[in-house]
């Protein structure tokens, strides 16, 4: 018998609409949901909170927390004391808008927030309850970052101790914050002995809860400690050509690109490249290859990084693949450019771009003429690099790091520049300009400007007339969306 199909869920299709690259319409659905929500059960009912909270949770995704921080105090303002189970969302709630303020910048407001969570979830609770365990996690988190490091502990161990009794998976995540508070506290204990008890899939959990933890903008030395802590974990407990293992492994190379120890850097690479040879994942050992001679090249060791490049030829030739093999070509190509070998790069970027021509790959072949367009600007073929860079932008998504620096080399090009490379924070501008106008309602806007001031983007719109009520919400979303996406490129690019 057929298991009944059940509609999925508002925050089920927000979810699916992000992933699909649509957040406009993902904000679109929970607002819409929460207008519904008003007008059926009122503003001080646990619909209309619940439906604040599905607000909060899409504009985190989209990396909104001050306007996710708003919607949630809507959320926490609405009071059923004698409704159990809105009583307990509310706490859920109250630890989401910590959890926004915090990523907000406010880290006082959200100390505050949070503990006046803890202290409704230990009166609701009790101490020992993983509900209130729920709460003390993300208090000692915040805690850690604002380096009040005993209590951090303190709660964290407390955490440990609940969740470890009360038997919930979620002392995974419980475990791997104190680690990473153990180590920046300079303490000599291993953070993952004892251990023993736990089944081999809270381990893994506990492994992906640390790399979790890795945040690239913000790279430290405590979570790499806690990386070689956990890599002796997963080799002795699932083995080392786990996939986990692995992961590891790929977050301890791309941690130490950013730290700084080249050595330690390349160890990793190749002992992913000798796990992925000996399990026959082919694929991802040509991208460990490439990324191993990323590695020595940066660091300092041209023949080694060379020979990286050649093996991953070799390999990319091998899989008959003709995107990756349009990658391969195009990374030793720029390699080779790096290198003042300009005969030689050329040969091979111009050859990543017929390779890719007829793959059917979109994406690849620009970036493979994206390359070969900036090769040539730079060696002041300015007339046949506007051509490529211009074509090339045409099969690539505006806001993709690579459409950016094409954009703002294109820009050059067309001022009559062949080095400088352009102006990166122009080119994101008018990127931010074509992804809104191509989205705003039609005749709304009779103008619309967006240039760099301080480093940020600023905007300015003129209206063709007034807008509507329905106009001025779309508009408004729009440029939210549009300005929050391309200043996350503006701050890798300027």
């Amino acid at each position: 018998m057929a298991t009944p199909q059940t509609e999925p869920t508002v925050m089920e299709q927000a979810i699916a609409l992000i992933q699909r690259g649509e957040t406009i319409q993902a904000e679109e659905l929970v607002q819409s949901a929460l207008r519904t929500a008003e007008q059926q059960f009122g503003p001080h009912s646990p619909q209309y909170a619940n439906a604040q909270n599905d607000v909060a949770s899409v504009l985190m995704y989209l990396r909104a927390p001050d306007r996710a921080a708003e919607a949630l105090r809507k959320a926490c303002a609405v009071y059923a004391p004698d409704d159990y189970e809105a009583s307990k969302d509310r706490l859920t709630y109250i630890m989401n808008l910590g959890f926004a303020l915090r990523h907000a910048g406010d880290l006082d407001e959200a100390e505050k927030v949070l503990r006046d969570g803890v202290g409704g979830r230990r009166l609701f609770y009790g101490r020992k309850h993983a509900g209130y365990g729920f709460g003390l996690e993300p208090l000692a988190d915040l805690l850690l970052q604002k380096g009040k490091l005993d209590e951090a502990l303190q709660l964290a161990e407390e955490t440990v101790d609940i969740f470890w009794g009360a038997g919930h998976a979620r002392i995974a995540t419980a475990l791997a914050l104190r680690a990473e508070i153990l180590r920046a506290l300079g303490r000599d204990t291993p953070p993952f002995d004892g251990l023993d008890g736990l089944p081999d899939d809270i381990i893994a959990e506990t492994g992906q809860a640390v790399l979790n933890r890795v945040d690239l903008h913000n790279p430290a030395r405590p979570i790499r400690q806690v990386l070689d802590d956990l890599l002796v974990l997963v080799n002795r407990r699932l083995g080392e050509a786990h996939p986990l293992a692995l992961a590891v492994l790929q977050s301890i190379a791309n941690l130490e690109r950013h730290l700084g120890d080249g050595q330690a850097r390349v160890a990793a690479i190749r002992r992913v490249l000798e796990l992925l040879d000996a399990v026959g994942d082919r694929e991802r050992a040509l991208g460990a290859a490439q990324g191993l001679g990323l590695a020595l090249s940066e660091s300092g060791q041209p023949e080694e990084a060379e020979q990286a490049y050649r093996d991953a030829l070799v390999r990319a030739e091998a899989l008959g693949n003709a995107a990756m093999r349009s990658q391969a070509l195009r990374n030793y190509g720029l390699f080779l450019a790096e290198q003042k070998r300009r005969p030689e790069a050329e040969k091979w970027l111009r050859e990543a771009v017929e390779v890719a021509m007829p793959c059917g790959d979109a994406e690849m072949l620009s970036r493979a003429r994206i390359a070969l367009g900036i090769f040539l600007q730079h060696g002041g073929d300015l007339e046949t690099a506007k051509g490529i860079l211009t074509e090339a932008l045409q099969g690539i998504n505006p806001g993709h790091p690579d459409a950016i620096t094409a954009r703002s080399h294109l820009d050059a090009v067309l001022s009559g520049s062949s080095c400088g490379c352009g102006d990166q924070g122009k080119a994101v501008a008018d990127a931010c300009r074509e992804y809104i106008l191509a989205r705003v309602p039609p005749g709304v806007l009779s103008d619309l400007k967006v240039g760099i001031e301080n480093n940020d983007l600023q905007v300015q719109v003129f209206l063709d007339h007034e807008p509507a009520p329905e106009e001025l919400e779309q508009l408004q979303r729009v440029l939210h969306h549009g300005v929050e996406a391309f200043r996350r490129n503006l701050r890798q690019q300027v």
